[in-house]
């Protein structure tokens, strides 16, 4: 508590990497608490089952995993080793026996005649496609003014499950967790178009395979906004909302039932070979950007609720 003491790390590089040793000793830790209570390995019942046990508990596989690794990330630049055979039996555990042995487990519950693939559907789930019409029309038709809707790329269920626990232990905001069954193939260009109000989705023949929204491209900001326009609604990127400030940003606004912002950090790093080591370190500045954009929209843009979704998620083994 003295030598590694947070509130005294910005003033000395040996304090913060202390304080980040701890840490990743705490997400190791936890990794190898969560092995010994499965060391059985997993089996599922069936999909729902499979689903229900990831959001209650698996997904701490993977917060641990991203936490340890980002922890000793910022140790590395002080040139010390202690953290060195420590990081090689973590991706033992995670990279060598959680994501084969989930694996496993999963691909037996989604293959065969009654397995996830032939339907694609899951009793009490939403599909991610009827995202608009389940999750934000009802709001909308209850009477709210206006509703936001954030998307930020790749922003999976376990960094989400972080975001929620640390809004609702620092303010006055109230965050809930709930889960989609996201589209097949699991990408960006297909899961944006499907979070958007639609009666149908299909593909442009053209050599980029570009999805159509009721007809119309929506590849761009520009050409969701001009789709959410016929539903009163807008589309905007969340740095120029945030460059409009209160009062512009409150102008720009007005006239939308439905402001789409989209939010891209995860995926701009982790989806390009050259930056892919950089994806925990995107999950933690993203963390902090969507903590600071839905201060933004509910203090200064009058908003009472706020839809946080992602396109898809992501996986990511440091070895």
């Amino acid at each position: 508590g003295h030598w590694a003491n947070p509130k005294l790390a910005a003033n000395s590089d040996v304090t913060r990497a202390l304080v980040a040793s701890y840490e990743a000793l705490e997400a190791a830790a936890e990794l190898f608490d969560l092995q010994a209570l499965y060391a059985a390995g997993f089996s599922f019942a069936s999909a729902d089952v499979a689903l229900d046990a990831y959001q209650k508990q698996f997904y701490r596989f993977d917060q641990s995993y991203r936490h340890f690794h980002y922890a000793a990330s910022q140790v590395e630049p002080m040139g010390w080793a202690l953290l060195h055979s420590l990081r090689d039996r973590v991706e033992e555990i995670y990279s060598g026996w959680f994501v084969p042995q989930l694996g496993l487990a999963w691909a037996k519950v989604i293959e065969g005649d009654s397995g996830l693939l032939h339907t694609w559907q899951v009793p009490g789930w939403l599909n991610q496609q009827q995202f608009y019409k389940r999750e934000v029309k009802p709001l909308l038709d209850g009477g709210l003014k206006r509703v936001f809707v954030v998307i930020s790329d790749a922003f999976r269920f376990e960094a989400a499950e972080e975001l929620g626990r640390d809004i609702n232990s620092r303010n006055r905001f109230k965050a809930a967790l709930s889960s989609m069954l996201g589209v097949l193939p699991s990408y960006t260009t297909l899961g944006m178009a499907a979070l958007l109000p639609h009666q149908s989705l299909a593909y442009k023949e053209n050599a980029n395979l570009d999805m159509l929204v009721d007809g119309q491209p929506v590849a761009t900001t520009e050409q969701r906004s001009a789709l959410l326009a016929s539903y009163d609604g807008m589309a905007i990127k969340w740095e120029e909302l945030l460059e409009l400030g209160k009062d512009k940003g409150r102008e720009r606004v007005k006239d939308a039932r439905v402001v789409y912002v989209y939010h891209d950090r995860i995926d701009m790093l982790g989806d390009k070979a050259a930056s892919e080591t950089k994806t925990f370190e995107a999950v933690a500045a993203t963390l902090k950007e969507l903590y600071d954009l839905l201060g933004f929209i509910i203090n200064n843009l009058n908003a009472s609720t706020v839809l946080v979704t992602a396109d898809h998620g992501f996986m990511y083994q440091e070895s």
